[in-house]
C-alpha cells in the first residue's frame, strides 16, 4: 500500500471532521438548510475553478449518464444536513462515528453485491467482525 494514499485518506477524514464542526457553527449562525446551501455553493465555485483550470474530463457526456449517477449531490446535501443537525446535539466525534458506521455498512453492501458497477467483494467473517467493532465503538460513544 502506498503511504501517500494512506496519508491522503487520513487527511480527507480530518477534513470531514473539521467540516462538521465548521458547518455546525455556521448552522447556528444562519440556519441548517442555509448552511448546506452555502457549503455547496462555495464548494461549487471552488470546483468550477478547478475544472476550468485543471479538468481533463468530458462534461459534455453528462447528458448521457444514467439518472442515478447524478444523485451524489443530493446525497452530499443530505450528509451536510445530518452533520449540521447532529453535531450541536451529539458532538463532532459521536456524529462522525455514526457517519463512519453508516458508510461502512453501506460500503459492505455495495461491495458484497457489486452495486453501481464496483467489483464484487463478498462480506467475510473478518469484514463482518470489523463492522461489529465499529458498531461497538459507536455504542461506547453513547455511554456516559
Amino acid at each position: 500500500m502506498n503511504v501517500v494514499w494512506v496519508v491522503l485518506g487520513i487527511l480527507g477524514g480530518m477534513a470531514v471532521g473539521t467540516q462538521a464542526a465548521v458547518n455546525a457553527s455556521l448552522g447556528r449562525s444562519i440556519g441548517i438548510l442555509e448552511t448546506a446551501f452555502v457549503s455547496f455553493l462555495i464548494g461549487t465555485i471552488g470546483l468550477g475553478v478547478a475544472v476550468t483550470t485543471l479538468g481533463r474530463g468530458h462534461l459534455g457526456a453528462l447528458m448521457n449518464v444514467p439518472w442515478w449517477q447524478l444523485l451524489g449531490g443530493v446525497l452530499g446535501g443530505f450528509y451536510v444536513f445530518v452533520i449540521v443537525t447532529n453535531v450541536p446535539r451529539l458532538g463532532v466525534a459521536t456524529t462522525i462515528t455514526m457517519i463512519i458506521v453508516g458508510q461502512m455498512l453501506m460500503s459492505l453492501l455495495i461491495d458484497h453485491f457489486g452495486w453501481f458497477g464496483v467489483a464484487r467483494s463478498p462480506v467475510t467473517l473478518s469484514r463482518a467482525g470489523a463492522m461489529a467493532l465499529m458498531a461497538g465503538a459507536l455504542a461506547l460513544f453513547f455511554r456516559h
